[in-house]
Parts: structure tokens; sequence; C-alpha cells
């Protein structure tokens, strides 16, 4: 298994505890491990990134960083006016690249003179010197008149520690002289050499010999790296540094070969990401520091909000959410808060009909016991006039009442049997007056008429017993 592939499915299998992570934590827990995550894979995602592409990416921006510098010094190469030597130098001074000009067949060109230097002559002795030009930072013109201090180089050049000219400074370097080893003089300049290119300071170059062998090889297809008219780039990978390789026609006749020296993508990424450890240890600190915060902004309002819950589902509507201190907390108490009083109004209302059901059974009830008490007056009442009416009829056939009586007693008889049959009337009265439509008729009572038919009712029980 490759390397790649254990790294693939160790990150997979951690992430696939992501959801057992989440389980059963509290929000603020939740958020921390959210932030912490994200985090930890946008590391994960960019160490991945910086081992596989990062390097080509490196490359194209380092192309893209020197494509402008490099154009403006290849048409400035290509002016016949320039001169070679002062464009490369201008080019490479302050800079990490390496051109050399190469003949058709890449070969390189070797300069007639390799030093740039100005012949002087001492005013006072007559005597000539030749001066090393140490930069390429100033046009000299014949005749000038400078003030140099220099030292002896070699037999034929001196190297100068400092030149003026009209008292402004041209050169200032390190001072190594003293009184027997350096010499001042002030004269006029009689001689410039400048060497038609500045190929001498590369042409040992290993990077650049390296390339000119390439691109003179037979294997080496130059027309695949084309990027413009006479023009190609490509990214050289053989030496242990990779490099961007320029190669330019300049006025038909040479090839101007630039080569820019890549920082190694692999030291950058290993910085990047010891940097990147700081900022992301010190990004999780922070969080871990804000968490508390985060606990007292998110969590505990929602904590709060569970707590007046907890009373509403224990039938405690007398509480209320008071947390408004985010438009979704302030939504989610007012939502509580609505739950929590349409809740007690409907359990007031089931109440209410509770207790009037409970009353309407207890008034049904009555009516029940009310209505067994009526059927058993009313049997108890028309056990009397039964009673009467056998007590009479049992005493004519008895002969206890006289002929003379009989016809009397017949109509108590029969007034018993029409008694009896108001009071069936009167029942079926009572049990009509349930229906909540029905209306009463109120008349005068006679009492002493209601007293006289009950005596009436009872004489003849009354004679039978007395007798007896």
């Amino acid at each position: 298994m490759s390397k790649s592939k254990a790294v693939y499915e160790k990150i997979l299998a951690f992430f696939k505890q992501i959801p057992r992570i989440f389980k059963a934590r509290s929000i603020s827990t939740q958020l921390i491990i959210t932030i912490v995550l994200i985090f930890a894979s946008f590391f994960i995602l960019q160490a991945i990134l910086n081992q596989q592409f990062f390097k080509n990416f490196y490359a194209d921006q380092k192309f893209a960083a020197v494509e402008e510098e490099i154009l403006t010094y290849y048409e400035k190469m290509d002016d016949p006016t320039n001169d070679y030597y002062d464009v490369m130098y201008e080019f490479t001074d302050g800079n990490n690249y390496k051109t050399v000009l190469t003949s058709g067949e890449y070969r390189i060109l070797v300069s007639s003179s390799t030093n740039y230097s100005i012949l002087v002559e001492d005013a006072e002795s007559s005597e000539q010197y030749r001066i090393l030009v140490p930069n390429n930072n100033y046009d000299y013109e014949m005749g000038e008149t400078l003030s140099i201090t220099f030292y002896e180089y070699n037999d034929e050049l001196q190297y100068p520690t400092s030149i003026q000219s009209n008292s402004e400074s041209i050169y200032t370097g390190e001072s190594v002289c003293d009184d027997t080893t350096c010499q001042s003089i002030t004269g006029n300049i009689v001689d410039i050499n400048k060497p038609n290119n500045l190929n001498f300071q590369f042409y040992e170059s290993t990077l650049i010999t390296r390339e000119v062998a390439k691109l003179a090889s037979d294997t080496f297809v130059l027309d695949d790296y084309e990027y413009m008219e006479d023009g190609y780039w490509y990214k050289s990978t053989d030496g242990a540094q990779d490099t961007l390789v320029f190669v330019h026609r300049v006025r038909n006749w040479n090839w101007m070969v630039t080569v820019v020296e890549i920082e190694d993508p692999v030291v950058i990424t290993n910085i990047i990401a010891s940097y990147n450890y700081y900022v992301y240890l010190t990004a999780i600190a922070i969080i871990m520091i804000w968490s508390f915060r985060l606990t007292s902004i998110i969590s505990k309002p929602i904590q709060n909000i569970e707590l007046v819950a907890r009373e509403i589902a224990a039938l405690n509507f007398n509480v209320e959410a008071h947390e408004y201190n985010n438009r979704e907390n302030e939504s989610l108490s007012r939502s509580i808060n609505l739950i929590s009083r349409n809740l007690k109004e409907t359990l007031e209302t089931i109440n209410a009909k509770n207790k009037e059901l409970t009353e309407l059974y207890e008034d049904q009830s009555k009516q029940v016991s009310l209505k067994k008490q009526l059927v058993s007056s009313i049997s108890h009442e028309l056990k009397t006039p039964l009673m009467i009416m056998q007590v009479t009829i049992q005493g004519i056939l008895d002969g206890i009442i006289e002929t003379k009586d009989e016809r009397k007693e017949l109509y108590n008889v029969l007034e018993e049997i029409n008694k009896s049959s108001y009071m069936i009337q009167d029942m079926l009265q009572i049990y009509r007056l349930d229906d909540a439509n029905a209306t009463l008729e109120i008349t005068e009572f006679n009492l002493s008429e209601s007293v006289m038919s009950t005596f009436r009712e009872l004489e003849t029980a009354i004679k039978k017993y007395a007798f007896d």
C-alpha cells in the first residue's frame, strides 16, 4: 500500500468518527469542535495541496513574476542601438539571474576584453593608470576629470576604493588602504574599455553550461516550448534545484539564454507549514478562550429556555422565557411563551368544561333520584285508592254496607278511580315537564276541598277497621 493511500485512509477514518464525536454534545462544545475540525480540515487540505501541487504552482507564479522583466530585457537586447554589456549588467545587477549570449549553434560567445576599465592620466605626473570599473552604474565619458583612490589589483589593473567626479561621489568601496598600499590621483579619462557582453561572469556557471549543452544536443526539441515568436521557456529539473530557462533570438543571429533560479519549493513548503503550525495552534487557543463567551452567548440562553420548557411540561404555566439577546432566541422565547399561554387557556377551558359536566352529572343524578322517589310515591299513592275500592266492594259483597249506602259507596269508588286517573295523568305531566319547552299553568288551589276529599276517601276504611 502506498504512503499517500495510507494517509488518505487515515483521514477518511477520522472523518467517519465525526458524527460520533458530535453525539450528545452541548451546542457550545459542538461549535468549538466544528471550528477546530474546520481548521484541521483546512490544514490537512493545505498540506496535501502543498505536497502535490505547490511545486508546479510556484514555478508558474515565478514565471508570471519574471515574464514582464524578461520581455523588457529581451526588447533591449534586440535593439541594435543598445550595448549588450550595459543591458546585461542592468538586468543581472541585484537579481539572481544568469544570462549569456550564444551563437546560432549554442556556443557561448567570448568577449574581446573581459574587464570594464578606464585609463586615467594623472594631471601631475602624466602617468597613466588602468582603473577597473567596479560597477556599471555610471556612464563615463572621454576627457572627464576624476579623483580616484586605488590599490594595485594585478600588473595591469588598479582597483578603486573611491571615485569622485567634480566633488561628486561616484563609487565608495571598502577601504583596505594604508599609507603604503593605496594611491590617490586626479586626472582625465583617456580611454574607456568596455566588454562586448557579460558572458565572462557566467560562462563557468554550472546552470548555464548545463542548459547550453542541453540546447546544443540533438535530443532536446526547443520548438516544443515556444511561447512567443523567437521566444521559448521551460522549467528545468535536471539539477538539484529547479530553474526557469528562457531562450530568445536577438538581432537574428545570436541566442540569449537566461536562467532564473527557483527557490526550493520543499523548503518554502516546510517554512509555510511550520508557520501554519503556530497560526493554527494560536487560533485553536483563541477558540478555547472564546468558548466561555460562546457558551454564554449560545448555550446559556438555550439552557434557560429549556428550564422554562421543563416547567411548562410540569404544568406550571406561570413561567416565561425572557431570552431576547438575539433574533433566534427571541423567536424561540416568544414561541415557548405562546405555547405556555395556549396550554394554560386550554387547560382552564378543559377544567371549566369538566366542572360543568360534573354539575350536569350531579343534576342528572338528582333528577333520577327524584324520579325514583316520584315513582315510589305514586305507587304508594295508588295503593290507597285501590285499597279503598277493594274495601268498599268487599263490604258490599259481604253485606257490611247497608243497601241504602251502596250507591254512595259506589260513587266513592268511582271518585277514587277518577282520582287514580288524574294521578296517572299528573305523573305523565311530570315527565313532560322534563322538556325545557314545557310551560306551567298556575291556578288557585282549595285546601278545604282537598281535606274533605281525603276524609271521604278514608271514611270506608275507618268504618271497616272500626267494626273489626
